[in-house]
């Protein structure tokens, strides 16, 4: 069984409808304190539909801020930064919202304020209350059996999820003598074993005693798939390639894929024309290079193609190599256009004629892409689809060496494996909350 799947009533009983039942009394609360004489039918009417419609819009922002996600319950300050994004955000759509309406129907004003303000407050008393409890409720007991290298490989990433698992890694031989010592229930216990590793009568005796008192068996890829959304490569091969990754070039999903690259390559023209001229003069005050910077990149099956960014870096300066976050060759100038991601505008260019689309694998640089290809087994398999703008891999990792691409190249199998319209959303959702609200977290 997936873990995904084990844990998807875990989030929606602690997470989502806790959240939903927060809105509610919240609007609750509201008319009371603003109508204490009550609404008639009509009036209550409009209030629930509109709130009601808010309320889904900020269910899916608390998604984006990962509030129904038990990672973001790790430290204190993530979740508090996740709950301020979240509903500052929301504030701000729902005002737009509410100025949208027809006649301005519900004039928001203190009603919203204070409506936001009761969300808040309960929603960070539940969130902290289940952060504190999680441990006792919802953490899985989970024993790598045979999988000594695996486990030193991602024991770091396990220890920074204390809230969910607690891991042991242990040889089958030593299995029973463990669990007759924990006296655990078996439902709570999870068992992650090799691909292709065979074991002895006794140990599969044991494990189907296991399996039918509820314990849960999973490969250690899958395990490592479910849990961090990401493929371990270490045992990646070429049947791993040919059964899971495709090139979608008819159907749906493509179709509907390129009409929303065109349509927001058009919205990003739109924002690109209206900070132009402002951004034009602060790359020139800077130090009076060119405007804009081209490099050669690769797109699908490696096919050369030019991308056009604002340039960041000092006039003169290579930029054919590595950048880090802290690179000295970058400006003033260049170093708020990268954070605020506003460099990126003028791809709205090469989305729009198809050399890239609005989510995907990062495009690499030619030379890049020649080193990490010796470097890196089935690099290349990034280009099977078209880079993205965005990406899922770029909300996890900033890749500047050899080891961080290899990292990166994790998440972009990911998104090739189960890359969607529904993932699509979520990775631009949280992208947008990511750059926005939760920078360098």
């Amino acid at each position: 069984m997936s873990l995904t799947h084990k844990n998807v009533w875990i989030h929606l009983i602690f997470l989502v409808l806790p959240t939903m039942i927060i809105f509610a009394i919240s609007l609750w609360l509201t008319i009371l304190w603003r109508f204490p004489t009550g609404l008639s039918e009509e009036q209550l009417q409009a209030h629930v539909f509109l709130f009601g419609t808010i309320a889904l819009i900020w269910l899916i922002l608390s998604y984006a801020f990962g509030l129904f996600d038990l990672k973001t319950h790790k430290r204190p300050i993530d979740l508090f930064s996740a709950l301020i994004g979240a509903n500052a955000l929301g504030f701000v759509v729902a005002i737009v919202f509410f100025y949208l309406q027809p006649n301005l129907i519900i004039t928001p004003r203190r009603f919203l304020l204070v409506d936001t303000l009761y969300i808040l407050l309960f929603s960070t008393l539940w969130q902290f209350f289940i952060r504190s409890i999680t441990k006792h409720i919802t953490r899985q007991e989970v024993y790598f059996i045979n999988l000594e290298q695996e486990y030193n490989a991602c024991k770091k990433e396990l220890d920074d999820m204390t809230n969910i698992f607690t891991v042991h890694s242990v040889p089958d031989s030593a299995l029973l003598t463990l669990i007759e010592k924990t006296h655990r229930a078996h439902q709570s216990l999870v068992f992650v074993v090799p691909a292709n590793t065979s074991f002895s009568d006794q140990t599969l005796k044991l494990f189907a005693h296991l399996h039918s008192h509820g314990a849960t068996f999973i490969r250690f890829d899958d395990f490592y798939e479910d849990v961090f959304r990401c493929v371990y490569t270490s045992n990646l091969n070429d049947w791993w390639l040919l059964e899971h990754t495709h090139r979608d070039q008819v159907g749906f999903y493509p179709m509907i894929k390129r009409v929303l690259d065109i349509l927001f390559s058009l919205l990003i023209a739109s924002v690109f024309l209206l900070t132009f001229l402002p951004i034009a003069l602060l790359i020139k005050l800077s130090d009076r290079g060119k405007i804009f910077f081209t490099q050669t990149r690769l797109s699908v099956n490696g096919t050369p193609f030019t991308i056009y960014k604002y340039r960041t870096m000092h006039a003169g300066t290579p930029n054919n190599t590595w950048t880090s976050d802290h690179d000295p060759r970058v400006t003033v100038v260049g170093r708020f256009l990268r954070t605020t991601r506003l460099d990126e505008l003028p791809q709205w260019i090469n989305i729009l004629r198809g050399d890239m689309s609005l989510i995907g694998p990062r495009p690499e640089q030619a030379g890049i892409v020649e080193q990490l290809r010796d470097e890196i087994p089935y690099f290349e398999s990034r280009h099977a689809i078209r880079p993205g703008l965005i990406g899922w891999a770029q909300l996890h990792v900033y890749a500047g060496n050899a080891t961080e691409s290899k990292r990166k190249l994790q998440y972009d199998l990911y998104y090739l494996k189960h890359r969607s319209f529904l993932f699509d959303m979520e990775i631009l959702l949280k992208t947008i909350a990511h750059v926005f609200f939760l920078r360098g977290k």
